[in-house]
């Protein structure tokens, strides 16, 4: 009895599969690089950021510390970069009180 013939192409199958395969990797290949930029560009803010805002006293711009009863005053200032040089500032102060 004779086989029957398939129609088949076993290696456009696989030329197939291989291709989805390379577009997947070229695909996170282009998200990765997005991502990178990403965090370039984070990390630049970052930067900007640190440079032009103080703060008085020097932890609040961290806003980390530990402090006990009593008030104290905390002021942000922000600056523009050259030729402009305007200058924001913001005051509060935090009380504390105690037991």
């Amino acid at each position: 009895m004779p086989q029957p013939q398939t129609n088949v192409d076993w290696w456009r199958y696989e030329t197939i599969q291989f291709k989805k395969i390379l577009d997947c990797i070229e695909l996170c290949m282009t998200i990765l690089v997005l991502l990178l930029y990403l965090i370039y560009f984070l990390s630049f803010i970052i930067c900007l950021f640190n440079r032009q805002v103080t703060s008085d006293p020097g932890w609040a711009k961290n806003l980390e510390t530990e402090m006990g009863p009593g008030k104290q005053r905390i002021t942000f200032r922000a600056r523009t970069s050259a030729p402009q040089n305007n200058v924001a500032e913001c005051s509060l102060t935090l009380e504390i009180r105690g037991k």
